[in-house]
């Protein structure tokens, strides 16, 4: 019979898929010293545990208050992930509650960040980007707190924090999940109630925190995971459920008029789908369902909106932006035919970013560099009429995340936001849920596409979403087997 303690075979327990051969070996060679082997008459060997030698009543108390402890963490790290949705005044009140619970975890049950610095490897391109971010606002023509505030310090800090309180990464999703189903369903219900009131780019449109790019970016995430899970899961009810957050996106997509929003969507779901039909986990008369879902959900968002009547003069080599100019350089002709009205703003930005390639002009410093390069190079442009070089002058971000951290962050930060994506790219596809691996995959393109047309890196929201696509990588999926007793 082999015998050892209960705590001391708790403390050879790892996880066994992350842990590394000489942890496993480690944690093999404590079995064998803590076990004394005795043949039982069936010649089978039992691992009986021995009578601990502490009090009872002090081990109760301290195992039940540990368990209180983690589940109040868990509880506020859910708590946090669905709050940014909403505003920035719970959200923050959500993060120092966080920040309590994990000190005080850390306090009561040391044992529970044993190889947390392992897990954290995950976060270091987020971390580099962060504190690059930081660097920049030294050479900031802006005042140097509000570029320091620019930087996503407090996302960092609480991601961190969620690879102890979480226990798996759906709870995280479905917390997100929810939250956004919630505020887009009152942001339809408003629209619906009276659309004249709420028309496009209005400051008073009722999207997540009313801005339009964190608004079309939940909106094609919760489109993208709805029809994976309606797609994949065994369970009926769930296909029910799912209909509900795609059902109230579609139409929040279809009231912004987002043709980056609506494409983003459409991209996302598609790459979700295919990663389920390679899995073979795609079920095929719920993909039937699917695909004729998407196409009336597609044509919707097209049919008679902004996005169609801007799409189109695209396609055909109108500009397709309100200012009327022709353009004398190559490249401003090229961007204005491929990106319509943002094409003289891309313009302008990579004006800027070739005169400082490397460290960029600073966090923050958009505002306080661009109008007077929008009027050297209004020749360029074409543009002639005051009125025009002012309304091209006012616009208050480079409509790219890419050029907006190139201007303002040089390639440096350029190449950290890049690992970023590629490292999530890279652990999304590594993950064994089928399912789960397609929601992630699917999302990133979202978040991909869409920071195409519109800064994702300005919003907290886009900050968080694109890391907790890293930090539900390193989250095991199932609780780590356990040695039977």
């Amino acid at each position: 019979m082999l015998t050892a303690s209960n705590d001391l075979l708790a403390g050879a327990r790892i996880d066994r898929s992350t842990a590394s051969p000489r942890e496993r070996a480690s944690a093999a060679d404590t079995y064998k010293a803590l076990c004394v082997t005795i043949n039982d008459p069936n010649e089978e060997f039992i691992i009986a545990p021995v009578k601990n030698t502490a009090p009872v009543g002090v081990t109760r108390h301290s195992t039940g208050l540990r368990t209180v402890v983690a589940r109040a963490h868990e509880g506020a790290a859910l708590l946090w992930i669905a709050m940014p949705v909403v505003d920035i005044a719970p959200e923050s009140i959500a993060f120092v509650v966080l920040l309590v619970t994990s000190a005080v975890r850390m306090a009561v049950d040391p044992g529970a960040w044993s190889g947390y610095f392992q897990k954290a490897r995950c976060l270091l391109p987020f971390a580099l980007l962060c504190m690059w971010f930081v660097c920049a606002a030294a050479w900031s023509s802006s005042s140097t707190s509000k570029a320091v505030q620019s930087a996503p310090i407090r996302p960092l800090f609480g991601l961190a924090a969620l690879l102890i309180a979480v226990r798996g990464p759906w709870p995280a999703w479905i917390a997100l999940a929810a939250s956004s189903t919630v505020m887009l369903t009152i942001s339809a219900v408003k629209v619906l109630a009276n659309p004249s009131l709420y028309s496009r780019y209005s400051p008073e449109f009722p999207g997540i925190r009313n801005n339009y790019s964190s608004t079309c970016l939940i909106a094609g995430a919760l489109i993208t995971g709805s029809v994976a899970a309606m797609i994949a899961t065994r369970q009926r009810r769930y296909v029910v459920v799912g209909a509900v957050p795609l059902s109230v996106a579609a139409i929040v997509l279809r009231a912004t008029g987002s043709r980056t929003g609506a494409i983003a969507a459409l991209i996302g779901t598609m790459v979700s789908v295919v990663s389920l039909v390679m899995s073979k986990c795609a079920r095929r008369w719920r993909l039937v369902i699917a695909v004729t879902m998407l196409t009336v959900v597609g044509g919707a968002l097209f049919l008679n909106s902004a996005a169609s009547n801007r799409l189109i003069p695209m396609i055909y080599g109108a500009p397709g932006s309100s200012l009327n100019y022709k353009p004398v350089d190559g490249t401003a002709a090229f961007l204005g035919r491929v990106a319509g009205e943002r094409g003289p703003i891309w313009f302008v930005a990579l004006s800027l970013a070739g005169q400082r390639p490397i460290f960029g002009w600073g966090s923050k410093s958009w505002k306080d560099i661009y109008p007077a390069e929008v009027k050297r190079l209004s020749p360029a442009l074409g543009l002639e009429d005051p009125q025009q070089i002012n309304t091209l002058a006012s616009m208050p971000q480079a409509h790219n995340t890419f050029l907006q951290v190139f201007v303002e962050q040089g390639a440096i930060g350029l190449i950290l936001l890049c690992w970023v994506l590629v490292e999530c790219w890279h652990r999304s596809k590594q993950v064994q849920d089928p399912i789960l691996r397609a929601v992630l995959l699917g999302v990133l393109m979202v978040w991909l596409t869409q920071g195409m047309t519109e800064p994702l890196l300005n919003f907290p929201v886009s900050t968080v979403f694109l890391g907790l696509i890293i930090v539900t990588t390193a989250i095991p999926t199932s609780m780590p087997q356990q040695p039977r007793l």
